[in-house]
Protein backbone atom coordinates (compact mmCIF):
# COMPACT_ATOMS: atom_id res chain seq x y z
CA UNK A 1 0.00 0.00 0.00
CA UNK A 2 1.22 3.46 -0.87
CA UNK A 3 1.32 6.19 1.77
CA UNK A 4 -0.82 9.10 0.47
CA UNK A 5 1.77 11.56 1.81
CA UNK A 6 4.53 10.01 -0.29
CA UNK A 7 6.29 12.86 -2.12
CA UNK A 8 6.71 12.54 -5.87
CA UNK A 9 8.62 14.62 -8.39
CA UNK A 10 5.58 15.69 -10.39
CA UNK A 11 3.42 18.79 -10.63
CA UNK A 12 0.65 19.07 -13.18
CA UNK A 13 1.31 22.22 -15.19
CA UNK A 14 -2.41 22.54 -16.11
CA UNK A 15 -2.93 25.67 -18.22
CA UNK A 16 0.83 26.34 -18.25
CA UNK A 17 1.50 23.00 -19.94
CA UNK A 18 3.02 23.29 -23.41
CA UNK A 19 0.81 20.48 -24.68
CA UNK A 20 -2.26 18.45 -23.80
CA UNK A 21 -1.96 15.21 -21.88
CA UNK A 22 -2.06 13.51 -25.29
CA UNK A 23 0.77 15.74 -26.50
CA UNK A 24 3.73 13.53 -25.65
CA UNK A 25 2.41 10.93 -28.06
CA UNK A 26 1.94 13.17 -31.12
CA UNK A 27 -0.62 10.71 -32.41
CA UNK A 28 -0.49 6.98 -32.11
CA UNK A 29 1.16 6.47 -35.50
CA UNK A 30 4.42 7.63 -33.88
CA UNK A 31 4.42 4.75 -31.38
CA UNK A 32 6.22 1.48 -31.99
CA UNK A 33 3.77 -1.21 -33.00
CA UNK A 34 2.77 -3.63 -30.27
CA UNK A 35 0.57 -5.72 -32.54
CA UNK A 36 0.17 -5.97 -36.29
CA UNK A 37 -3.04 -5.29 -38.17
CA UNK A 38 -3.42 -9.02 -38.80
CA UNK A 39 -3.33 -9.64 -35.03
CA UNK A 40 -6.31 -7.32 -34.66
CA UNK A 41 -8.35 -8.33 -37.69
CA UNK A 42 -10.94 -10.43 -35.84
CA UNK A 43 -11.58 -7.69 -33.29
CA UNK A 44 -11.67 -4.91 -35.87
CA UNK A 45 -13.45 -6.46 -38.81
CA UNK A 46 -13.86 -4.12 -41.74
CA UNK A 47 -14.68 -0.73 -40.26
CA UNK A 48 -14.08 2.83 -41.36
CA UNK A 49 -13.68 3.74 -37.67
CA UNK A 50 -10.16 2.31 -37.63
CA UNK A 51 -7.48 3.32 -40.06
CA UNK A 52 -4.33 1.38 -40.80
CA UNK A 53 -1.65 3.09 -42.82
CA UNK A 54 0.50 -0.04 -42.78
CA UNK A 55 0.79 -3.54 -41.34
CA UNK A 56 2.72 -2.22 -38.33
CA UNK A 57 -0.15 -0.10 -36.98
CA UNK A 58 -0.04 0.01 -33.21
CA UNK A 59 -2.53 -1.43 -30.73
CA UNK A 60 -3.07 2.13 -29.47
CA UNK A 61 -5.47 2.50 -32.38
CA UNK A 62 -7.88 0.83 -29.95
CA UNK A 63 -8.34 3.05 -26.91
CA UNK A 64 -10.88 1.08 -24.91
CA UNK A 65 -13.52 2.86 -22.85
CA UNK A 66 -15.17 1.56 -19.69
CA UNK A 67 -18.96 1.63 -19.32
CA UNK A 68 -18.62 4.54 -16.85
CA UNK A 69 -16.60 6.46 -19.47
CA UNK A 70 -19.32 5.89 -22.07
CA UNK A 71 -22.02 7.11 -19.67
CA UNK A 72 -20.01 10.22 -18.78
CA UNK A 73 -19.35 11.08 -22.44
CA UNK A 74 -23.01 10.57 -23.32
CA UNK A 75 -24.12 12.63 -20.31
CA UNK A 76 -21.99 15.55 -21.51
CA UNK A 77 -23.24 15.30 -25.11
CA UNK A 78 -20.07 13.72 -26.52
CA UNK A 79 -21.61 10.60 -28.04
CA UNK A 80 -19.71 11.28 -31.28
CA UNK A 81 -16.48 10.44 -29.41
CA UNK A 82 -17.58 6.84 -28.92
CA UNK A 83 -16.96 4.02 -31.38
CA UNK A 84 -19.10 0.95 -30.68
CA UNK A 85 -17.81 -2.45 -31.82
CA UNK A 86 -19.26 -5.89 -31.37
CA UNK A 87 -16.44 -8.33 -30.62
CA UNK A 88 -17.84 -11.83 -30.53
CA UNK A 89 -20.94 -11.56 -28.35
CA UNK A 90 -19.66 -8.55 -26.44
CA UNK A 91 -20.31 -4.88 -27.26
CA UNK A 92 -17.14 -2.85 -26.60
CA UNK A 93 -16.55 0.89 -26.72
CA UNK A 94 -13.51 2.79 -27.95
CA UNK A 95 -12.47 6.42 -28.16
CA UNK A 96 -12.78 7.90 -31.66
CA UNK A 97 -9.43 8.81 -33.20
CA UNK A 98 -8.45 10.84 -36.24
CA UNK A 99 -6.82 9.24 -39.27
CA UNK A 100 -3.34 10.08 -37.94
CA UNK A 101 -4.14 8.29 -34.67
CA UNK A 102 -4.49 11.43 -32.58
CA UNK A 103 -7.55 11.95 -30.40
CA UNK A 104 -10.63 13.27 -32.16
CA UNK A 105 -11.33 15.54 -29.14
CA UNK A 106 -8.21 17.67 -29.62
CA UNK A 107 -8.84 21.09 -31.14
CA UNK A 108 -6.55 22.86 -33.63
CA UNK A 109 -4.33 24.06 -30.76
CA UNK A 110 -4.01 20.52 -29.36
CA UNK A 111 -6.28 21.20 -26.37
CA UNK A 112 -8.86 18.74 -25.12
CA UNK A 113 -12.46 19.67 -25.95
CA UNK A 114 -14.00 17.00 -23.66
CA UNK A 115 -11.93 17.66 -20.53
CA UNK A 116 -14.91 17.60 -18.12
CA UNK A 117 -15.98 14.20 -19.46
CA UNK A 118 -12.59 12.71 -20.29
CA UNK A 119 -12.39 8.93 -19.87
CA UNK A 120 -10.28 7.10 -17.29
CA UNK A 121 -7.46 6.55 -19.78
CA UNK A 122 -7.11 10.34 -20.08
CA UNK A 123 -7.67 11.11 -16.39
CA UNK A 124 -4.93 8.66 -15.40
CA UNK A 125 -2.22 10.44 -17.36
CA UNK A 126 0.73 10.50 -16.65
CA UNK A 127 0.33 7.62 -14.19
CA UNK A 128 0.13 3.91 -15.03
CA UNK A 129 0.83 0.57 -13.38
CA UNK A 130 4.03 -1.16 -14.41
CA UNK A 131 3.81 -4.85 -13.63
CA UNK A 132 7.34 -4.82 -12.23
CA UNK A 133 7.59 -1.33 -10.75
CA UNK A 134 4.07 -0.60 -9.53
CA UNK A 135 2.73 2.93 -9.82
CA UNK A 136 4.78 4.73 -12.48
CA UNK A 137 4.72 7.95 -14.52
CA UNK A 138 5.21 8.60 -18.23
CA UNK A 139 8.49 10.48 -18.28
CA UNK A 140 7.69 12.54 -21.39
CA UNK A 141 4.96 14.44 -19.50
CA UNK A 142 6.25 18.01 -18.93
CA UNK A 143 5.01 17.86 -15.30
CA UNK A 144 7.43 15.07 -14.40
CA UNK A 145 10.33 16.81 -12.69
CA UNK A 146 8.53 20.19 -12.64
CA UNK A 147 7.96 20.28 -8.90
CA UNK A 148 6.99 18.25 -5.85
CA UNK A 149 3.57 17.00 -4.83
CA UNK A 150 2.20 14.01 -2.94
CA UNK A 151 0.24 10.99 -4.06
CA UNK A 152 -2.91 12.31 -2.37
CA UNK A 153 -2.68 15.42 -4.58
CA UNK A 154 -3.32 13.08 -7.51
CA UNK A 155 -6.05 10.86 -6.09
CA UNK A 156 -8.28 11.30 -9.16
CA UNK A 157 -5.51 10.26 -11.54
CA UNK A 158 -4.52 7.32 -9.36
CA UNK A 159 -8.16 6.22 -9.02
CA UNK A 160 -8.41 6.27 -12.82
CA UNK A 161 -5.28 4.08 -13.03
CA UNK A 162 -6.91 1.59 -10.67
CA UNK A 163 -10.14 1.61 -12.70
CA UNK A 164 -8.23 0.89 -15.91
CA UNK A 165 -6.14 -1.81 -14.28
CA UNK A 166 -9.29 -3.49 -12.95
CA UNK A 167 -10.92 -3.32 -16.39
CA UNK A 168 -7.96 -5.05 -18.03
CA UNK A 169 -7.66 -7.64 -15.27
CA UNK A 170 -11.36 -8.39 -15.72
CA UNK A 171 -10.88 -8.74 -19.49
CA UNK A 172 -7.94 -11.10 -18.96
CA UNK A 173 -9.92 -13.07 -16.39
CA UNK A 174 -12.82 -13.42 -18.84
CA UNK A 175 -10.49 -14.84 -21.50
CA UNK A 176 -9.13 -17.33 -18.95
CA UNK A 177 -12.65 -18.62 -18.20
CA UNK A 178 -13.38 -19.14 -21.91
CA UNK A 179 -10.43 -21.50 -22.38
Amino acid sequence: MYDPDTPINFRCLAEECPNSCCGPFAGVEKLKAALRKSDLSEALGESEDYFFENEEQTIFTLIRLRQADVEKLLGHGFGDMIVRRKVGEQLLYFLRLKRDGSCHALDEKGRCTIYAARPAVCRAFPFYVDMFGGLSMIESCPGVGAGRSTLKDHSDEISAVRELYEMWLSAINMKQRVR
